[in-house]
């Protein structure tokens, strides 16, 4: 059997943006607007007139670790929540990365697997 290499569960990502928003106590993202966010942050996609970050790119090349790019995701879904929202002031998100949210996007970005070329 092939190498097997690991992808991100764009849905999944989606879906934890819903439990975040939820423990935030805020409403979240629509889901098309969650999707772009998450292929804006790991791909080259466009998202409010901003070139996409290609965090996947980076993590794939290792430039960044997988903890890097954990925290990339959630700290722009965070700050994302919160403007789409209103909110203006909220506690930092480090209460909300020590609970098990961290691991639940991380088990959405890299659990999924297939084989390499």
């Amino acid at each position: 059997m092939g190498k097997m290499e690991s992808v991100p569960d764009i849905t999944s990502i989606v879906a934890w943006h819903r439990e975040l928003a939820k423990v935030m106590g805020v409403n979240s993202l629509p889901n098309d607007q969650a999707r772009r966010l998450t292929m804006h942050l790991l791909f080259d996609e466009t998202y409010a007139e901003m070139t996409g970050k290609e965090g996947w790119a980076c993590y794939v090349e290792r430039l960044l670790t997988a903890s890097e790019l954990t925290l990339l995701l959630f700290s722009h879904f965070y700050t994302k929540l919160l403007a789409h929202n209103g909110v203006k002031q909220y506690p930092t998100f480090q209460q909300h990365a020590e609970s098990d949210l961290l691991d639940k996007l991380d088990q959405a970005l890299f659990a999924k697997r297939i084989a390499a070329h």
